[in-house]
């Protein structure tokens, strides 16, 4: 093989060879190639490098981002509680006027149940 061959193998190899899995032909290879390229010892190197994560700082806009989204399902549940109360009372609860309306009574007369010539009389 051509050594350009030979790094493109065993660059393409190099993650196998850290979790040790590879053949022991394939591990002979490495090791020989090894100790001759500076090119596939420096991409070891990087790829055995523990990795960083970013600093803490950088996390502020997600938590913006998850502070206004909590906002939004609040918003919607709280709005969805709302319509849901309003169509309960429309269609569940009973209507006084038009209870009312339907047996010919005034307003006053059906909540207090009183007609208006008894309400005089009594005062």
């Amino acid at each position: 093989m051509k050594p350009d061959h030979t790094c493109d193998l065993v660059q393409d190899l190099l993650p196998l060879w850290l979790d040790h899995t590879l053949s022991q032909d394939s591990q002979a290879l490495i090791q020989q190639h090894l100790p001759r390229c500076p090119a596939c010892r420096r991409i070891l190197a990087d790829m055995d490098a523990p990795l960083t994560l970013p600093p803490e700082q950088d996390a502020a806009p997600l938590r913006t981002l998850n502070h206004l989204w909590q906002k939004e399902v609040v918003r919607v549940v709280l709005g969805s509680l709302a319509v849901g109360t309003c169509f309960l009372l429309l269609t569940v609860v009973p209507n006084p006027v038009s209870d009312a309306l339907n047996k010919g009574l005034t307003l006053f007369e059906e909540f207090f149940h009183w007609t208006l010539p008894e309400l005089l009389i009594n005062i």
